[in-house]
Formats: structure tokens, C-alpha cells, sequence
């Protein structure tokens, strides 16, 4: 707790006084333990994962149909097969992480974040782009 409030101070310094401060945070002598994850926590993750996916495969569907009935725009479609890609391998991740012990569990989630971060900005791409060429989105 000690060390988040010095380095926030610090932070706090650095915009006052608008110039560069050394970020340093002390970690003589502490050892910070993480917990891992329990059983419940991995399974939630996973549930939400699971739901978020299958929410923007459908998504997904829904908006093929919408714009090949209204328009045909090669670079809007090569998007769409980008991201239908890239949820293909949200499932994945998926199904690795259900078989992940307790090692590497950290590091898969964080992957998986990412990947569904990915998948997020891609349907925003996705969308700015059908929505430039088609009123009904």
C-alpha cells in the first residue's frame, strides 16, 4: 500500500511541477506474493469469455447478411473474414485455457485479454467501415 501512495505522490510531484521525475518505487525487502487464481475465478473468466465470443459470432452473422444484402465492398468483407478469424482463435485460447494449470495460467489470460482486445477493435473497424458505406447500420 505504502508503495502504490509514494508512487502516486510521485506522480502528483510530476505533474505540478511539469517536469520529469525518477519513478522509482521501492522493493527492497518486500516480496509481493500474487495468488493465483481460484478454481471459481478461472471458471467466471472463462464464462465470460465464452459468452462474449459466441455474442460477437453471432454479431458477426447478423452483419455479413445486412451488408451483402446492401453493399459489396471487397475491403469491408476481408475485415469481416479477419475477425471471423480472430474469434475462431478466441475459442481457442478458450479451450487453452480450460486445460491450463496454474503456471501459466497469468499469462494465458493475459493473451486471451489481448486477443479479445484485438477482437473489440476490429469490430469497431468493421463497423466505421460498413457504416461509411451503407445507411442502415
Amino acid at each position: 500500500m505504502e508503495r502504490r501512495l509514494k508512487y502516486f505522490e510521485q506522480m502528483r510531484e510530476r505533474l505540478e511541477n511539469g517536469k520529469e521525475v525518477s519513478m522509482q518505487v521501492e522493493t527492497e525487502n518486500e516480496t509481493v506474493e500474487e495468488e493465483a487464481p481460484t478454481e471459481n475465478e478461472k471458471r467466471e473468466y472463462l464464462v465470460k469469455m465464452k459468452t462474449r465470443l459466441h455474442a460477437w459470432s453471432n454479431e458477426l452473422h447478423n452483419l455479413e447478411s445486412k451488408i451483402a444484402e446492401k453493399i459489396f465492398d471487397e475491403e469491408c468483407f476481408a475485415r469481416m473474414e479477419e475477425l471471423d478469424i480472430k474469434i475462431a482463435q478466441g475459442f481457442e485460447k478458450m479451450r487453452d485455457l480450460m486445460e491450463t494449470v496454474d503456471d501459466g495460467w497469468e499469462i494465458g489470460r493475459c493473451e486471451a485479454d489481448a486477443l479479445l482486445q484485438d477482437i473489440v477493435d476490429t469490430f469497431d473497424q468493421v463497423r466505421d467501415y460498413a457504416r461509411g458505406g451503407a445507411e442502415f447500420l
